[in-house]
């Protein structure tokens, strides 16, 4: 049994490799790119950086655009592909920001945070500079997570960047 698990693992740390030659076959075939197992956008330079997962960053993007337009420094994350869990590459997303704020549609249950939010944090010991994190959970049993809502989500992450003692898990479900 030992000697599957062991398989199972170096089965799955293939599969980063094996992903990135699919996706550049589909490049040459197709000619379009989808960013990966982490699309990023406007991530570069951001102070501050959305992470999530799924639809919600469409949503996301916009109000990243509008808040760039006041000045200030935003970007996305969005984990592509959770399993295996792209470490490697959130390592370097997440090297250099001052905080990450994690938008989810589900919580580990006994953790008090989303899964997102827990494997993020899982990477913060490779970095030399790890950014402050905060979690959201929101549209949980299919509701709509609204441009409102991201840019409360917004306020509250720049809040505690500038040291407001905030929770790190927020609730946005009922607001």
């Amino acid at each position: 049994m030992q000697n599957y698990r062991y398989q199972t693992l170096n089965a799955l740390e293939r599969v980063k490799a094996k992903y990135a030659e699919i996706e550049e076959e589909f490049y040459n075939l197709f000619g379009r790119r989808y960013g990966g197992m982490v699309e990023t956008y406007k991530a570069d330079d951001a102070e501050i950086l959305f992470l999530t997962a799924g639809s919600v960053g469409g949503t996301i993007k916009s109000v990243i655009d509008n808040a760039r337009k006041d000045g200030l420094k935003v970007g996305l994350a969005r984990i592509r592909m959770f399993r295996p869990y792209p470490r490697e590459a959130m390592g370097k997303i997440l090297e250099g920001k001052k905080i990450v704020c994690s938008i989810e549609r589900s919580i580990c249950l006994g953790w008090n945070c989303g899964h997102l939010h827990m494997e993020a944090k899982a990477v913060l010991p490779d970095l030399k500079a790890p950014p402050k994190m905060i979690n959201f959970i929101d549209g949980l049993a299919s509701l709509d997570i609204t441009v409102d809502h991201l840019e409360k989500a917004l306020a509250v992450t720049i809040a505690a960047a500038e040291g407001e003692d905030v929770p790190e898990t927020n609730w946005l479900v009922w607001e």
